[in-house]
């Protein structure tokens, strides 16, 4: 089952399922390839703001992203034995 990482826990560790593109553009689209959000990946989300922009952890840098962007990162919950050392 998926979320969108919009609807994350502070601290949880998730993986990338895909990349709802609909209402983004293709140039921050392929920023979030080039920086790491891309399906299959790890990420942690680190923080959430006022209004929905989001602080993650991709490959042990943070990056902020706005709340449109958190919603359309569609991700799954890792599972214990799945998760990474932080």
């Amino acid at each position: 089952m998926f979320m969108r990482l919009s609807d994350g826990r502070v601290g949880e560790e998730y993986a990338v399922l895909r990349i709802e593109s609909r209402g983004l553009s293709a140039s921050l689209c392929r920023r979030l390839y080039e920086i790491g959000v891309r399906a299959g990946a790890g990420l942690v989300l680190v923080n959430r703001k006022r209004g929905g922009a989001s602080v993650i952890k991709v490959c042990c840098t943070r990056f902020a992203i706005g709340g449109e962007i958190a919603a359309a990162v569609h991700v799954r919950r890792l599972a214990e034995n799945e998760r990474k050392t932080r």
